[in-house]
């Protein structure tokens, strides 16, 4: 398989999903420190920064999945990351995480969601997407419930709830906003 193009950065309002890069690596294994952070990525432990930074380096030549940091344009911090792995399966699985609680609540997340989902559809023609998110996550499930995904039938396993969003709900959610 070749390698994907590179991504442009996409930018909202508060927002700039960009690719992300070496030098991210300590930011994004501080991340993982949060154990939600953890649970959003599937991993049991911390993540070091030369692992974060061997993940990262891997990401050029993926044509399987996109990552991208969120970056908050106030700050230009890097806030967290959004991706969809799994592209060739034509049900690619949806990541997102912010890293810091500080940073959770105020609709970055919202907002790079609804980025990723417009590009996905939108550029990439994606035709459903996929995601896994904790029971226990009600703030996860709300932005999610918000974006349009919806609980797939007989979808929950292990505390986690399967979620999907098909691109003509969403097209009419864009719509209608």
């Amino acid at each position: 398989m070749t390698p994907r193009p590179p991504l442009a950065p996409l930018q909202g309002e508060r927002v700039l999903l960009r690719p992300l890069e070496p030098a991210d690596a300590p930011r994004l294994a501080a991340f993982t420190q949060d154990r939600d952070v953890r649970a959003a990525l599937g991993v049991d432990r911390p993540l070091r920064a030369d692992e974060e930074a061997a993940l990262v380096q891997a990401l050029p030549g993926a044509r399987d999945e996109i990552a991208l940091g969120v970056v908050a344009l106030g700050s230009g911090r890097l806030v967290g990351v959004c991706g969809l792995h799994g592209l060739a399966s034509g049900e690619p699985e949806l990541g997102i995480f912010v890293g810091e609680p500080r940073d959770r609540g105020g609709g970055l997340g919202s907002e790079a969601l609804r980025i990723l989902l417009g590009h996905a559809f939108e550029e990439l023609r994606l035709e459903r997407i996929r995601l896994e998110v904790e029971a226990g996550n009600a703030a996860a499930l709300r932005v999610f419930g918000r974006a349009g995904f919806a609980p797939e039938p007989g979808g929950a396993r292990g505390g986690r709830i399967a979620m999907a969003l098909g691109r003509a709900d969403w097209a009419g959610r864009a719509r209608a906003t």
